[in-house]
């Protein structure tokens, strides 16, 4: 498996940061009703005009500190851990709230759990992507913008579940450059914690990640290339029942 894209990107011998998604964003987020940016996200400011809120939230606003982890996320982190094998010690776990962006400027390679909404650091490399995370106002949840349309495909992908429901999410996995530097980046993202899962088990299944990178003329043993997967998943409270790729992308940028 660590010889199959994109593990044979990210498991070859350097120091792997593994970044794990920020719970509490949107609890903070459900609680204020205003989304949280990346550049107020990498200044440290969550909460806007906080002077503004009684007593009570500013309580609940000191319980949501960014410490704590997603449950989906630990399970992610074993599933890596094991396919490290022997080089697991290069693995060093992050939660998202506690980098900054100058921790981005180093040739480690990156792994990064969560949609925007919930790990924001995925947006340094959202210009690198076909598939991105956008915010629905009217449906308070993310849906999935294709910015580069194929047959057959949708210019927009719209979940009917959200967390702990049943339903269709959607997930995606990328493998994308790390700018001004020499490492990669995975990005494991749902637009629930489900599709997050989905995404985690689809990575780490050889057969399934094989088939669907060779369908989509992509050498899974082959030299680095960038590509994003799509996936739509069946939840049925709370857990994924069923995964189907909808699309594989080779991103612009790659090698042919």
């Amino acid at each position: 498996m660590a010889n199959v894209l994109p593990w044979s990107s990210i498991l070859d011998g350097r120091q792997v940061q593994l970044v794990l998604a920020d719970p509490d964003l949107p609890a903070m987020e459900a609680l204020t009703g205003s989304p949280i940016s990346l550049s107020d996200y990498a200044n440290r400011r969550y909460i806007k005009h906080p002077e503004s809120f009684g007593n009570d939230m500013q309580r609940a606003f000191t319980l949501l500190r960014g410490v704590n982890v997603a449950a989906v996320d630990v399970g992610i982190v074993l599933d890596v851990a094991r396919l490290a094998a022997a080089d697991s010690a290069r693995l060093k776990t992050h939660t998202a709230r506690s980098l900054h962006l100058g921790s981005f400027k180093t040739d480690d390679h990156f792994i990064l759990l969560g949609s925007p909404r919930s790990n924001p650091w995925g947006e340094l490399f959202a210009d690198h992507l076909d598939f991105e995370f956008r915010r629905d106002p009217a449906l308070n949840r993310e849906t999935i913008r294709n910015k580069r349309v194929q047959s057959g495909e949708q210019a927009t992908y719209i979940p009917t579940a959200g967390g702990w429901d049943t339903g269709h999410a959607f997930a995606t996995v990328a493998l994308v450059g790390n700018p001004g530097q020499t490492g990669k980046v995975l990005l494991l993202a749902g637009t629930n914690a489900e599709g997050t899962e989905a995404a985690g088990r689809f990575v780490t299944n050889a057969a399934q990640l094989v088939r669907t990178l060779q369908s989509r003329g992509i050498d899974p043993g082959g030299p680095p290339c960038d590509f994003q997967v799509l996936l739509q998943v069946r939840t049925m409270a709370g857990s994924p029942s069923a995964v189907e790729v909808v699309a594989c992308h080779r991103l612009r940028g790659s090698s042919p």
